[in-house]
């Protein structure tokens, strides 16, 4: 194999792997409870709760929100490295918002 070739080869192998552990490090989602009640999950390494009060804000339309829950499991043992092999290594955050 040319090395031109071995090197696209190797720069084609590290995107797939970079975009698919960006996959994995990041989720949001919004589900409503009732018409202006919503539970959000904004768990992984790359969200913060930043990010879950720009979504509780999308999900109210842009309005105001109020924090009805609030919860996280950062700070415990062993959340929040970078190990993904390891059972419960992921940050989670859930959120659950009433829109004003």
């Amino acid at each position: 194999m040319s090395p031109e070739r071995s090197n696209r080869t190797l720069a084609t192998a590290l995107t797939l792997a970079a975009m698919t552990l960006a996959g994995c490090a990041a989720s949001s989602s919004i589900e409503a409870l009732s018409a202006d009640t919503f539970a959000l999950d904004c768990s992984g390494g790359a969200p913060t709760w930043a990010g879950c009060h720009a979504l509780a804000e999308k999900a109210c339309g842009g309005g105001h929100f109020e924090i009805q829950s609030q919860v996280s499991n950062e700070g415990s043992a062993g959340v929040g490295r970078n190990d993904w092999s390891t059972a419960g290594s992921q940050i989670t955050r859930t959120m659950v918002v009433k829109c004003r």
